[in-house]
């Protein structure tokens, strides 16, 4: 099968069009948990026209992860990095799954003391996230395993990006939660992840992406990966995480890295659409150097890698 790379501008327009980046109070990252909490204690909200917006509780399921031996592949896979939140995002482009870069022990993390993450802007405008991941530890499955991830369905945007006013459903999307592992996957009998025993441990790169593949063999195309404002995640044998200050080293590497597994026969064709979702309203952060790395894969892709054959039973 022959596969290309093609980085789609029209996609890139599509999303930033739909950006929109009000700011809100400072005090509505506090309050927004008690409002979303009331919300789904009451299975819903009226509007002034004597409407009414379900909020129903969803479930969490726990999914492990596979080898990419029997996915489906694209003979094409469009390629966007836009200036936008996950949730935009993903709405904008339907069927998208959004990666939760989770806390691994804590249920939406800072969420709940107003902390402003990727995950805890995810629980502010889906309020049906936090309290299915609360299930899910009531369940037993937190502290989140390296070789599983979360994966809730359908969940409703109820509030508008950026500014959190409640609004009519303005789509529904789903999220896989997943916290980044620190080291070596561990060999679990429950979740035979690695097809051989003594099959090296996978980077963080190639993690984030059996993430997502994995959820599209179930029900999705198109992939939405949303990196952090607050944090840079450098994807490295260190397996390490470090904070904004390091972002210039940290934007060096990690875009490359993506490329590089994106391009690798595991991963390729493997995708319909990867978009990164990275909101950098300054210009001084992560968009620049992914957007760079990314269209240059396309451009590449289009050139020399056309006629590049998907190895069979890649794995």
């Amino acid at each position: 099968m022959q596969h290309q790379y093609v980085w789609s501008p029209d996609i890139v327009r599509q999303l930033e069009n739909k950006a929109y980046r009000p700011r809100a109070p400072d005090e509505q990252y506090s309050s927004l948990p008690l409002e979303n909490a009331r919300l789904m204690k009451s299975g819903g909200f009226g509007f002034h026209d004597g409407g009414r917006q379900a909020l129903p509780r969803l479930p969490t399921e726990e999914v492990c992860l596979c080898t990419p031996k029997a996915w489906q592949r694209f003979p094409e896979t469009k390629l966007a990095v836009a200036n936008v939140d996950t949730v935009t995002a993903s709405l904008a482009l339907n069927n998208a799954c959004a990666l939760n870069f989770a806390n691994a022990v804590h249920p939406g993390g800072g969420y709940l003391h107003g902390a402003r993450a990727q995950e805890e802007d995810l629980c502010r405008l889906l309020p049906q996230l936090h309290p299915a991941l609360v299930d899910a530890q009531e369940q037993g499955l937190y502290p989140l395993k390296p070789d599983a991830v979360l994966l809730t369905r359908d969940l409703l945007a109820v509030r508008e990006p950026g500014s959190y006013n409640l609004r009519g459903s303005l789509g529904t999307c789903s999220v896989i939660t997943a916290a980044m592992p620190n080291g070596s996957l561990p060999e679990s009998k429950d979740a035979p992840c690695r097809e051989h025993k003594h099959a090296p441990p996978l980077s963080r790169q190639e993690f984030v992406l059996f993430f997502m593949r994995r959820t599209v063999v179930d029900c999705q195309s198109s992939i939405t990966v949303s990196m952090p404002v607050e944090v840079t995640v450098v994807f490295s044998q260190l397996m390490c995480v470090l904070p904004a200050k390091s972002a210039v080293r940290a934007c060096q590497s990690c875009p490359r890295l993506f490329a590089q597994q994106l391009a690798s026969p595991d991963f390729r064709g493997a995708f319909d659409t990867v978009v990164f979702a990275i909101i950098d309203p300054r210009g001084d952060g992560n968009l620049r150097p992914f957007r760079e790395v990314l269209q240059t894969l396309g451009e590449r892709s289009e050139i020399n890698m056309c006629t590049a054959s998907i190895r069979d039973g890649a794995g």
